[in-house]
């Protein structure tokens, strides 16, 4: 676990060394960094998501109750 103002530093550090990166939201404090997050992944043709729990969503927990 990395507290959410770190996600911008260690993205870059990651994208810049070509590694595929889930990143949970917040992926940067500004729009900036997050813009600059994605450019960069794109110009190196690499994959950057953003993560989302959905553990504690109610309606997330019927879907996969209504899947089993």
């Amino acid at each position: 676990a990395v507290p959410t103002d770190r996600h911008y530093e260690i993205a870059l550090d990651c994208l810049q060394h070509g590694l595929h990166l889930l990143i949970e939201k917040p992926i940067a404090a500004t729009l900036a960094q997050a813009d600059e997050l994605i450019a960069l992944a794109a110009s190196r043709s690499l994959v950057l998501q953003s993560g989302h729990v959905e553990r504690y969503n109610r309606a997330f927990g019927a879907l996969l109750a209504r899947m089993d």
